[in-house]
Formats: structure tokens, C-alpha cells, sequence
């Protein structure tokens, strides 16, 4: 089997959104050389950025407004020369604050994407701060949409008068609570010159919508053969066979291989820092769709005898309790029961990272095969079939005869 980085990349690419919280303190010194028991594996070795013991990946995502602040080592400021960084603006800060997308904070976005990206999504704001309903200075639709314009004037004239960003791949970004405002946000943005298109929004999970803004990208000349399009946040099995399809779909239309779609989630990492719980890979079971969810017990007497040997996994079916003990330099007897402590913790996303490419990637392979040989649920082959064959097509007849079904998929 082909190593993970390149099944990554097969159909739709999972991008994980990667954190601080693991990227800054997994090859920090104090941690890096701490040991999981007799494994042999330290937690520098849960770098899945680096060619290392574990696995690697070529395409991850960091939030500009996030990682702007990170001092120090990080690991997502050093990588391979294969690997795509994508960077999103971090136009979401603007939902849950009072901050204004104003020029000097569309800046300190923009440097550190131009530094850091090899595909970087333009500023916006987005429609969730009207709903939030915390900031004062996005009250209504056009607020967001005007100020965004204004965003993306910025944008072309920072990458165009400096000569910065030029081999950066930027995609703009199309907001959208129904199918009408995703309409009058493309019609306000599809004229400033970028090289792709992010879709963000409530309008993003809606395949009706989303089919039908590609069909007017395509009918105004806005897909080229290499275009890459991203939707933000997005990370089940049934967003990776519907964007598939959508890739598949624009390749077999624009006869080019080189068309990439991307999505990106940061659950991996924040479903252990916040709700302590760890991914599944399962068989094809109607209830699971390729993997679960479980909670990560709070010590190693909850474990009772069990262990994860029975688990999928690089590294983690191998843990045994030493292995998952505290680290024992300096710990009280008790603290040496707790199944947590930081190392752990990158040990558990290290995990979920894996086994939400390997899942998607085990679909991708499904989707290869005649579907009557597929085990792959029925719902995600007619999702793909659906989807599909309308984007192939390139009709308007087949979009609107299709237009119901797809409203129907909601990823």
C-alpha cells in the first residue's frame, strides 16, 4: 500500500488544521525526548510533518491569526519542500470579538501568509458574526459582504504593487446562508484576479449551492485547469466522498489532473484537548460509516485489563499502561495512574490525525472499484454518482434536473 502521504492526496484532500497546542510543543526540548515506556518512540516522533517513525503528511492547514503569534520552534514553520501549507486568513476571529477587519489587522494577516503559504485563502468576514451577534461592526449581510470587498481591494493591491505573493496560490472566498446570498456574494468578488475558490459559510455543506456557484465559475471563465478550491471546515467521510466527486467531476469536465480540492477540520486535535476523546477506524457499518468516536478514560484504572492492541492505529496499538503511564521524573504515585499529561495528548492527536486520512483515504480506494464490489456504504456511492455526473456534464439541463438531489446532500 502506498504510503499516506500519497493517499492524502488521492481524491479531495483532508488538509488536518493543525494547532499550537501540538505543533509548537511536539519538537519543543523539554518535550521532544520523553519516551512512551520501552516503545521506542519519543514525541518528537509524533511529528506527522517529518519524514519520521510514524507517519508523514503533505498537506496541512494553520489559521493566520492563530499561528501570528507563535514564538519560538514550530513545526509547521519548518517543513519538506513536497509539502502545500494552506493559511487561512482567520476571518472567523471577527465572529466571537469585537475586532474590525480593518486594514491594519488585514496586514498582519497577509505578511504572515505571504510568509508562510503555498496556498493561502484571502480575507473575509463571515456571515457567522451576525448571528454571534458580538461585534458591532457587522450588524447585517452587505456590513460583512462591503467590508470583505474592501478586504479583497487590499489583498490585490498588496500582492500586485509589492510583488509579494506571487507564487502564492490565493483563493477567494464565497459566503453564503442560502443559495441567494451565496449568488450576490459571487457576483459582488468573482472580479478580483485570484488563483482559486474557498467555500465558507452554512451554504458550503449544500451541494445544490456549491454545484451550482461552479457551474457560474465555469461559465464566466473563472476554473482554470489548475485551479484549487477549498471548503473551511469540514471533516467527515461524507464532505470527503462528495468533494471527490466534485474533484473527479471538474477533471473529467476540463480534461486537467491538476484541479485540487481541499477541506480541512481541527477536530483531530481539538476532540482531545477539549472533549478527551480519540478516533476509530471501523469496518463499513451503517451506524459508524468508517470510524467512531470513543472517550479517553482520565486514568489507567479505567482501562481495567483492556488496552488498544485491538485498535487501528500506528502507534497506538502498541501503548501499553507503562507506556501510557505519567511520565515518572517528579510525578506522585497518583499522577503516575492519569492517562493525560501533555505527551499523551499528542499521542491521542497524533492518532485522530491518522485515522481521518487513513478512513477518508479507505474510502478513495472504495471509489475506485466497480461499485458492486465496493463494501462502501450505499448512501456515499450515490452521493459520488450524483454529484458526479452533473459536474461532468457541465449542462445546465442535467444541474436542474439533478437540483433537488442535490439539495438533498448535505455534508
Amino acid at each position: 500500500m502506498a504510503p499516506l502521504s500519497q493517499r492524502q492526496t488521492a481524491g479531495a484532500i483532508f488538509a488536518p488544521a493543525v494547532q499550537p497546542i501540538f505543533s509548537s510543543n511536539v519538537c519543543k526540548n523539554q518535550h521532544r525526548f520523553r519516551s512512551f515506556g520501552d516503545t521506542g518512540i519519543q514525541v518528537k516522533d509524533l511529528n506527522f510533518l517529518q519524514a519520521g517513525k510514524v507517519f508523514n503528511l503533505d498537506v496541512f492547514l494553520t489559521s493566520a491569526h492563530v499561528y501570528r503569534d507563535v514564538k519560538g520552534v514550530d513545526i509547521t514553520h519548518t517543513r519538506r519542500p513536497d509539502q502545500v501549507h494552506i493559511v487561512d486568513s482567520g476571518g472567523y476571529s471577527v465572529i466571537n470579538s469585537t475586532i474590525k477587519a480593518d486594514q491594519e489587522f488585514a496586514r498582519k494577516m497577509w505578511e504572515y501568509q505571504v510568509k508562510h503559504a503555498d496556498v493561502a485563502l484571502t480575507l473575509d468576514v463571515p456571515l457567522g458574526t451576525i448571528e454571534a451577534g458580538k461585534n458591532p461592526h457587522y450588524r447585517t449581510f452587505h456590513d460583512c459582504l462591503d467590508e470583505t470587498v474592501n478586504l479583497l481591494t487590499l489583498y490585490s493591491e498588496w500582492n500586485g504593487s509589492l510583488g509579494l505573493g506571487q507564487n502564492i496560490r490565493w483563493l477567494n472566498i464565497i459566503q453564503g446562508r442560502n443559495l441567494y446570498e451565496s449568488q450576490v456574494w459571487y457576483d459582488r468578488v468573482k472580479g478580483f484576479n485570484f488563483e482559486g475558490w474557498s467555500f465558507a459559510g452554512k451554504s458550503r455543506k449544500d451541494m445544490s449551492t456549491v454545484v451550482s456557484r461552479l457551474f457560474d465559475m465555469r461559465r464566466d471563465g473563472l476554473i482554470r485547469k489548475d485551479t484549487w478550491f477549498h471548503f473551511l471546515g469540514l471533516g467527515s467521510l461524507k464532505a470527503y466522498v462528495a468533494l471527490t466527486a466534485i474533484r473527479d467531476g471538474l477533471r473529467q469536465l476540463l480534461n486537467s489532473e491538476e484541479i485540487q480540492v481541499s477541506f480541512d477540520s481541527a477536530y483531530p486535535f481539538n476532540s482531545v484537548s477539549l472533549s478527551r476523546q480519540y478516533y476509530q477506524i471501523d469496518d463499513w457499518r451503517p451506524d459508524t460509516y468508517g470510524f467512531s468516536l470513543h472517550e479517553i478514560p482520565h486514568g489507567l484504572w479505567a482501562l481495567g485489563n483492556q488496552d488498544y492492541t485491538g485498535i487501528k492505529g500506528p502507534v497506538l496499538p502498541f501503548m501499553t499502561w507503562d507506556a501510557l503511564a505519567y511520565d515518572l521524573r517528579g510525578a506522585s504515585a497518583g499522577r503516575r495512574m492519569e492517562l493525560g499529561g501533555l505527551k499523551n495528548n499528542l499521542l491521542f492527536q497524533n492518532h485522530n490525525v491518522w485515522s481521518l486520512v487513513t478512513a477518508m483515504a479507505n474510502a478513495g480506494d472504495q471509489l475506485k472499484i466497480p461499485r458492486k464490489d465496493r463494501t462502501l456504504p450505499a448512501l456515499f456511492s450515490d452521493i459520488y454518482d450524483v454529484i458526479f455526473d452533473v459536474v461532468s456534464s457541465g449542462s445546465s439541463h442535467k444541474l436542474a434536473s439533478n437540483f433537488h438531489n442535490l439539495a438533498a446532500i448535505i455534508i
